[in-house]
C-alpha cells in the first residue's frame, strides 16, 4: 500500500511538472499572477512619478499592416499557372491576406545599472553590474493579447548584441530601488499571462523589467531592440540556393535609442541619456 500511495505521488508530481518551476509556470498559465500584481508594500503606492521620468511610445498602427497582397510563392513553385485560363488571371498572383493585428501601449524609464551579487554554477557569487529597463504595458485593444517580450541591447560602436537575461536575484533590488506601483514581472513571466482589455476609469498596466548581464561599460551608443509590442510584420520573397522563392519574415520592433557620454571607469546611469545628437530618439522599424 506504501508503495502504492507514493507511486501516486509520483505520477502526481510527474503530472504537475515536479519542481517549483514548474508549478510556478502552471500558476502563471492560469492568470493568477494578476491577482497578486498588487501585493507590494504599502509605502510603494504612495509614490507618484514625476513628469518625464518615462516615456511613452507611441505604437504608430499603418492600415497597410492590416492588409497585403502577395503571390502563394509555394503554390506557384509547383504550378507556375495555377488557375491560368484564356478568361482567368493566375489565381495564385496578387492574392490579398488579412491580418488581425494588435497593438500594444508601451512606457518605459531609460536604462539604469544596479549592483547586484550574481549567483554562478560552481556555488560562488560574483558583483556584476546589470543594467536594466523598467516598463508597462497596457492593452488598449478589445481583445486579450498576451505579451511575449523580447529585449536586445546593442551596442553599436562595439558591434555587440546583449539579448535580455533572467537575473532573479536583481528583481528585488530593483523594485526596493525603483518601488513601482505594481510588482514587477521578468520576460517569462511577462510571457506567461495574457493581458485583459483595459477597463475605462482604470489602469490595467502590467509592470515589467529587463536586464542585461556582462555589458561592457565602455560603450558610447547603444540602442534597445523591443519585439512583442505588435505583431505586425512583412515578408519578402527571396530565392534560395535552388533557386526557388521562399519568405523571408520581419517583424516591427521598436527600437530606443541611448547615448552614453563617459567611459569605462565606474559607469554610472546617471551618464545615460535616452535619443541621441543628430538622431531619434526612437522609430519602429523591421526586423
Amino acid at each position: 500500500m506504501k508503495h502504492l500511495v507514493a507511486l501516486g505521488g509520483l505520477c502526481l508530481m510527474l503530472a504537475v511538472g515536479a519542481g517549483p518551476q514548474a508549478l510556478k509556470a502552471q500558476e502563471l498559465a492560469r492568470g493568477s499572477v494578476l491577482d497578486k500584481l498588487d501585493q507590494v508594500p504599502p509605502e510603494w503606492k504612495r509614490r507618484r512619478l514625476a513628469p518625464g521620468v518615462g516615456y511613452l511610445i507611441d505604437p504608430e498602427p499603418h492600415l497597410e499592416e492590416a492588409a497585403s497582397r502577395h503571390d502563394m510563392i509555394h503554390v506557384l513553385n509547383l504550378h507556375p499557372t495555377f488557375g491560368q485560363r484564356p478568361w482567368s488571371p493566375n489565381l495564385a498572383k496578387h492574392v490579398q491576406y488579412l491580418h488581425d493585428v494588435y497593438y500594444l501601449e508601451f512606457w518605459f524609464k531609460p536604462v539604469r545599472l544596479i549592483w547586484v551579487d550574481v549567483p554562478q554554477p560552481d556555488g560562488r557569487f560574483v558583483r556584476k553590474q546589470i543594467w536594466y529597463m523598467v516598463y508597462r504595458v497596457r492593452n488598449t485593444g478589445q481583445k486579450p493579447v498576451r505579451f511575449i517580450p523580447q529585449f536586445v541591447l546593442h551596442a553599436e560602436d562595439l558591434k555587440r548584441y546583449y539579448p535580455d537575461r533572467l537575473v532573479p536575484v536583481a528583481l528585488k533590488p530593483i523594485m526596493e530601488r525603483e518601488r513601482p506601483p505594481r510588482v514587477l514581472l521578468d520576460t517569462v513571466q511577462m510571457a506567461s499571462i495574457e493581458l485583459p482589455p483595459a477597463e475605462p476609469g482604470k489602469a490595467n498596466s502590467i509592470w515589467g523589467v529587463a536586464c542585461w548581464e556582462d555589458v561592457d561599460p565602455s560603450t558610447d551608443f547603444f540602442s534597445v531592440y523591443v519585439q512583442g509590442l505588435t505583431n505586425a510584420y512583412r515578408r519578402e520573397a527571396v530565392a534560395d540556393a535552388e533557386g526557388k522563392k521562399r519568405w523571408k519574415f520581419t517583424r516591427k520592433t521598436l527600437q530606443l535609442n541611448f547615448w552614453r557620454p563617459g567611459d569605462a571607469v565606474d559607469p554610472h546611469d546617471r551618464e545615460i541619456r535616452f535619443g541621441r545628437p543628430g538622431h531619434v530618439a526612437y522609430r519602429w522599424v523591421y526586423r
